[in-house]
């Protein structure tokens, strides 16, 4: 009996490892017990070797992309584990962080999250966030780029202020060219009167009243263009304002008729009284070219997959070779309203993340489409 016990206890880790080797390769299939453990066993080394291969690996993989991202790399590297704290920096990432954070640290709350891009003290960082995965795709942790784009910015901002005092002189010039004109024409009736008869009188005088009435509608004109405009975001229905402009329109030439298509599902968010403005004027610009040259205008408005478009055609002769390059630059245009509508109503589309874009139609037409963000609010 105590041999039996002995015997019992001496095989029970033998009976243990066998059950283990069951329980990961299954039923031994007739295999001798000893036979089946040692192939077991073998087996089991050749997994763990492969696992510590593929482990080891991976570390190397792993070291030289924090090697070559943290010494080589000319922007900002972080490299983060699965917790979001340090792991490796390098000298860019310092220099825009200061001293902080430490490895093993967490990243500052400004940081953390921050995606695009972001100001840090005195400089305008750019932060972009790449996840590093396992060979098993799960997320071991993230690659934060770092890069200043703080001269970029200064250099964007010193190009704009140099475009808007470019735009600020051609405005001047033109604005010089009207006055000029209006000027001339004012000098010339007023050396007339003296010798003129009581009905030339009254003639000229009307002249140099139109052309005074003509030059404050340029002056409005080129203040609604030259002010600096917040918009007012409402919810409209842009086939309403679009009706709205064209019955204005209408009433200011009763012998341009004026041909209206509208689509549904025309709502959008924005600046109902910019929206109308700059709708007036492509649609005063086609009237007015019209009434000059003969034809029609006909407006439309079309909801598209991701914008809403303002179609306004005209026959009223077309635009000129000459001036289609310069078509949207104020007082590029000799038409009575100042040559201004084309570039206020492009100014004022863009204001609302949209723009206006021209399009011949054959020798007599012309097409502009005011195209609208269709989806989200402006």
């Amino acid at each position: 009996l105590l041999a039996w016990l002995l015997l019992g206890r001496a095989l029970a880790p033998y009976r243990e490892l066998l059950a283990q080797a069951e329980r990961i390769n299954g039923q031994r299939d007739g295999v001798g017990e000893d036979r089946y453990l040692v192939e077991t066993f073998r087996q089991t080394i050749q997994r763990l070797e492969a696992s510590e291969a593929a482990l080891r690996r991976r570390a190397d993989e792993l070291a030289v992309l924090s090697d070559v991202l943290t010494r080589e790399s000319h922007a900002g590297v972080l490299i983060l584990d699965a917790a979001g704290r340090v792991r490796a920096k390098n000298a860019v990432a310092e220099r825009l962080l200061g001293s902080g954070p430490r490895p093993g640290a967490a990243l500052p709350d400004a940081l953390a999250a921050a995606e695009g891009s972001l100001v840090l003290g005195d400089r305008v960082v750019e932060v972009r966030r790449v996840p590093l995965l396992s060979s098993e795709g799960s997320a071991q942790g993230q690659v934060v780029l770092l890069t200043d784009r703080t001269r970029l910015v200064a250099l964007e901002r010193a190009l704009s202020e140099r475009e808007q005092m470019a735009s600020l002189g051609e405005l001047a010039a033109g604005m010089a060219h009207e006055l000029r004109n209006a000027l001339a024409t004012v000098t010339g009736y007023l050396r007339l009167l003296p010798g003129a008869g009581e009905e030339r009188r009254e003639r000229y005088v009307a002249a140099m009243r139109d052309e005074a009435e003509g030059l404050g509608r340029v002056l409005d004109r080129f203040l609604h263009f030259a002010e600096p405009r917040e918009l007012r975001q409402e919810e409209l229905d842009l086939a309403a304002v679009v009706a709205e402009a064209a019955d204005r329109v209408e009433a200011a030439f009763p012998s341009v008729p004026i041909e209206r298509r509208a689509a549904t599902g025309t709502r959008v968010t924005g600046d109902r009284l910019a929206l109308a403005v700059a709708v007036e004027n492509l649609l005063r610009n086609a009237a007015e070219a019209v009434a000059l040259h003969g034809g029609g205008v006909r407006v439309t408005v079309e909801r598209e997959p991701r914008r809403i478009r303002i179609r306004v055609e005209d026959t009223g002769g077309g635009v000129g070779e000459d001036i289609r390059a310069r078509l949207f630059v104020p007082f590029a245009s000799s038409k009575p309203s100042g040559g201004l509508g084309l570039a206020l109503a492009r100014r004022l589309a863009r204001l609302h993340g949209g723009d206006v874009v021209y399009e011949p139609l054959g020798e007599r037409g012309s097409a502009f489409e005011l195209h609208l963000p269709g989806e989200e609010a402006v």
